[in-house]
């Protein structure tokens, strides 16, 4: 499930590379007696798109990002639709448990959880499909630097973080069980990196010297650290 404003992931995998990472969405061969059920798009009811596994293959594909679970893509149709599709890899999980938890997840409605639009499953492929935003990521809005953006300030920081839990929170509450990845390739665990600076000493070291500028920011900065810390903790099973 993808939070609003959380960084768009990668498409899937592009043919051929060129300097901005463009290709087109490619799928492995599906047996001969599973082709017809493979090749459905399952949308869910209301959604206005109108496009078919062959539109999405000969989509322009963009990597927008990689995580645990997969690669994200920004998918130009050629009818001028843009859609995200997220490619997951190495899913531990049977063909109708993924189904059911892709109409869960068709199901949610909420300001703060990018809607899913429709999914794409077969013995080699797993597509969940979701709107494209034009506004980027927030790794983008946080860290980019160029001219077209202003560093966000602490407030609005705190607000986006507002909302991100706010989504995470109504996820929770839908009863919906985590897809199981083997976690391959080399990721950072952001949690326990941050518990290990902690461990050292309290530092500004997982900051953002932006923000430093401001008065008397930082005091602010490490209670919602701890805050954040607070919330992550395990607890102890007796």
């Amino acid at each position: 499930m993808v939070v609003c404003l959380a960084k768009p992931e990668e498409s899937p995998e592009t043919g051929k590379k060129t300097a901005k990472r463009e290709g087109s969405i490619k799928k492995k061969p599906a047996a001969a007696d599973d082709q017809e059920k493979d090749n459905k798009i399952m949308f869910f009811i209301g959604d206005s798109h109108a496009f078919n596994l062959d539109d999405l293959l000969r989509a322009s594909a963009e990597v927008l990002g990689k995580g645990t679970f997969g690669v994200t893509y920004k998918a130009a149709l050629e009818d001028g639709a843009i859609v995200v599709v997220k490619r997951l890899k190495d899913m531990h999980v049977r063909r109708r448990e993924f189904e059911q938890q892709m109409e869960v997840g068709g199901r949610m409605k909420h300001e703060n959880v990018a809607p899913l639009r429709a999914y794409y499953c077969s013995k080699d492929e797993k597509l969940p499909i979701y709107d494209h935003y034009s506004r980027g990521s927030l790794y983008s809005n946080l860290h980019d630097k160029g001219e077209r953006r202003a560093p966000l300030d602490w407030e609005s920081r705190l607000q986006i973080g507002i909302g991100i839990a706010q989504g995470i929170a109504y996820i929770h509450m839908q009863n919906e069980s985590p897809l199981q990845s083997t976690g391959g390739g080399e990721t950072i665990h952001l949690v326990r990196w941050v518990q290990s600076v902690v461990r050292e000493e309290w530092t500004a070291e997982f900051f953002d010297t932006q923000l430093l500028r401001y008065p008397n920011i930082e005091e602010e900065m490490v209670e919602m650290l701890r805050i954040g810390m607070a919330c992550v903790k395990k607890k102890k099973v007796i």
